[in-house]
Formats: C-alpha cells, structure tokens, sequence
C-alpha cells in the first residue's frame, strides 16, 4: 500500500485465497480500490489466473515486493517459477526478510534458478 502512494501507479498485492479478504480490508480501509488489485496467486501453481495476466501483461512488472518469504528453502522452487511467469527482463525483486539460517538457504536455492541477490541492509 505504501507503493501505492509514493511510488507506483498500480500496485497487485497477492497471497492464497484464505489470506484476500484481509488485503482486501486493507486496500478499502485506506481508500486505495481504484490503484491497488488483489489476486490470489499460489507459487508454483501451473495455472496463472486470468485476471493477474491481464494485470500483468507480457512484459511483466517492474518491481516485485516481498515480505518474509525466505523461510523454507523448499518452497524456492515453487516461488522460482511463479517469479518467472510474473517477472520481465528488467524486473527488480526486493524481499525483506528476517535474518535466520534458512534466508540464506533460500537464497541459495533461488540462485540454482538463475535469480541474482545482493544484501542491500542488515542489523549490525
């Protein structure tokens, strides 16, 4: 939401199903329908919903924000491939995430995938 008053035009907030009816909340409660969509969007599933391909478009997003999602590396396979069904050649992805052993993990499965990281902040 807050990319969606300082930075982006259109913003696509996503989770599983049983996680929307929160973001939806979210979005109405800080006024923000007519710039903020919510979909559903489960990694690694093979069936990519229409409405977030429409939103989407062929040449992907610019920016992906993610938010404590590198906890079990044995998702990463799954996020990898959902990363590449919604992301261009000049997409930027940017998770925050939680300083434990299983980041690091995960971050190193993603690589095998081809995806590139760089630590932008840590706490000393």
């Amino acid at each position: 939401l807050t990319a969606s008053r300082h930075v982006a035009d259109r913003v696509i907030l996503t989770d599983v199903g049983a996680l929307l009816p929160g973001l939806r909340t979210n979005v109405e409660v800080n006024g923000m329908c007519g710039r903020v969509e919510v979909c559903e969007l489960v990694w690694g599933s093979d069936e990519f919903p229409s409405r977030l391909t429409e939103l989407i478009g062929e040449s992907g997003v610019d920016l992906v924000l993610m938010s404590d999602v590198l906890y079990d590396p044995s998702l990463m396979e799954a996020m990898a491939k959902t990363l590449k069904m919604v992301c261009g050649r000049k997409t930027k992805i940017w998770a925050a995430t939680e300083v434990r052993d299983s980041a690091m993990e995960c971050l190193s499965e993603l690589a095998s995938h081809g995806f590139e990281s760089t630590e932008l902040a840590s706490r000393p």
